[in-house]
């Protein structure tokens, strides 16, 4: 449930292809990382330790998904952050100084495309790794215990 006030509401709402980073956390390699809303969300508001970048001019949303988990960006991060062991923390104005390179909107769409394939596969890939080793598993059990047996005999070639 949210209990913020009607400003905060009108303030701080999210709406689809909003960005959003995180400005500090234990791990300097954590700073900036990124995630795109795919929705509005009527009544929500995002924390105070987020960053909301709402962009102005038109970019692909699966350009938007992407662009930021780039390397050169999450370096400028990682160098602009300040802290020490505990906590890192990116500032609002060296986050405001941080770029990205921006093509024309169908290269934007050709790259979001090419990744979100790629995602997707990875993500196939994952699982079926994930049930092989389930299966591998299973059948290492199945031969330890004595339930299943290895033949001696050699197969002809």
């Amino acid at each position: 449930w949210v209990t913020a006030p009607e400003t905060k509401l009108q303030q701080c709402n999210i709406l689809k292809v909003d960005i959003f980073f995180t400005p500090s956390s234990e791990n300097r390699e954590d700073i900036a990382h990124s995630a795109v809303s795919c929705e509005n969300m009527t009544g929500c508001v995002y924390s105070y330790h987020i960053i909301r970048l709402r962009l102005k001019v038109e970019w692909d949303f699966n350009f938007r998904a992407y662009v930021f988990k780039a390397n050169h960006f999450l370096k400028q991060a990682y160098r602009l952050c300040a802290g020490s062991g505990q906590r890192y923390v990116l500032s609002q104005d060296n986050f405001r100084s941080m770029t990205v390179r921006v093509p024309d909107l169908e290269t934007q769409k050709k790259i979001g495309a090419y990744f979100e394939k790629a995602d997707r596969e990875i993500k196939l890939l994952r699982a079926l790794a994930e049930k092989y080793r389930t299966q591998k598993r299973g059948l290492m059990q199945k031969l330890l215990s004595g339930q299943w047996r290895l033949s001696d005999k050699k197969e002809a070639a």
